[in-house]
């Protein structure tokens, strides 16, 4: 591993995997934990369509979700667009097209408040939703799953940063 910033969490996980990592309200994540959510999610992304240096917009608020996506999209080979959470649907879909974000991580109600703006992203061809289940997709092309889904996204390669 090298010190690039996507490695960091794994280079801890190899030295203290029963270290806290992240705290969030009544929620622990040792970083060995941490290390294996945030490879499986990046081989998810991988096997949903992101490309070497393809964009991963992530519209959450602070959860341990938001964490893994950040760097999972990095450790992917990829490059994490962070969108303020307090952001409305005309800016959200404002970065979504400048970035050319290929994949959207959100939640299904945050989805729902920028739903238009995601049909009208044309680059954006998938959309990970945390914490329930996609509902119908804003557009008839677009792959949406649940963040266990990206979770469970198989052995696919990773390209590598």
């Amino acid at each position: 591993m090298t010190g690039l910033l996507p490695h960091l969490p794994l280079q801890s996980a190899a030295g203290t995997p029963d270290s806290v990592a992240l705290r969030h309200r009544d929620t622990i994540v040792r970083y060995a934990e941490l290390a294996d959510t945030i490879e499986a999610a990046a081989r998810g992304l991988c096997a949903a369509g992101l490309e070497r240096q393809g964009r991963v917009a992530i519209y959450l608020n602070k959860r341990v979700e938001t964490v893994v996506s950040c760097f999972a999209a990095g450790f992917a080979g990829g490059v994490f667009v962070p969108v303020n959470p307090l952001l409305k649907g005309a800016q959200v879909g404002h970065i979504l097209r400048d970035s050319g974000a290929s994949i959207l991580v959100t939640s299904a109600d945050r989805l729902a408040d920028v739903a238009t703006e995601v049909a009208s992203s044309p680059a954006v061809r998938a959309v990970v939703v945390v914490g329930g289940e996609p509902g119908a997709p804003p557009r008839a092309d677009l792959a949406q799953l649940a963040w266990p889904a990206l979770l469970a996204g198989g052995p696919r390669s990773l390209h590598r940063v």
